[in-house]
């Protein structure tokens, strides 16, 4: 199939199983009731696949980051928005097949940054590690060199995101020096975790408490 072998020479791989791609393309959305969908169990295994690879990716990349900034990187190189970008600019979106009619534009990104998941699950089944680092290195360095301000609060909440919590809770527990002059201090909160931080605003407090919680929850 034409489609096929232009998606392979998309991804810099051509699949032994071609049922497996063809799986990963497919949304549940498109899928009859009495009809198996892999799109996503797929999803779940790249994503797996894609921590760990950008993860040794940044790690070979910056031997100078402590575990916090790493986290940060990884958590803007995973993001939902950055997954979506990729998959538009490798011009994978136009062959994933969903039902349009469902889902509002903000969603149909979404499903961009879950396929493009899915097909490195597929991937992964078919060829190992190895054909998902180069499509990886390919598509996914580049943005190292326009990584942005780093923002915990941020990468926290894509960080929770990620796993399914809730967003995270911030608590000012205190106020107190003289107003020229103030101390905050902030307690983040995710699930059962808990930091706390000073800082002279109460943004600055929050930030460093994020930080912090980013650092305890990628341990």
């Amino acid at each position: 199939m034409q489609k096929i072998s232009t998606i392979e020479k998309i991804l810099g791989y051509s699949f032994q199983d071609e049922k497996l791609l063809k799986q990963a393309l497919i949304h549940p959305s498109k899928i009859s009731k009495n009809k198996e969908s892999l799109f996503e169990r797929l999803e779940f295994l790249g994503d797996r696949v894609l921590g760990l690879l950008v993860a040794h990716m940044i790690y070979e990349k910056f031997p100078d980051k402590n575990e916090g900034k790493l986290s940060e990187l990884q958590a803007f190189l995973t993001s939902r928005k950055t997954c979506t970008d990729v998959c538009i600019e490798a011009e994978l979106d136009k062959f994933i097949e969903f039902r349009q009619e469902d889902f509002k534009s903000s969603s149909n990104q979404s499903i961009y940054a879950n396929a493009i998941e899915s097909i490195l699950g597929a991937m992964f089944l078919d060829g190992g590690l190895d054909p998902c680092k180069y499509f990886i290195t390919k598509f996914w360095e580049p943005y190292l060199n326009n990584i942005p301000e780093t923002n915990p609060k941020g990468a926290l909440q894509e960080l929770t995101a990620k796993k399914g919590w809730d967003n995270p809770t911030y608590i000012l527990k205190e106020q107190s020096g003289p107003p020229h002059n103030p101390v905050f201090t902030v307690e983040a909160i995710v699930k059962d975790k808990k930091t706390e931080a000073t800082g002279t605003s109460r943004k600055t407090a929050e930030q460093k408490a994020a930080q912090m919680l980013c650092e305890i929850l990628t341990s």
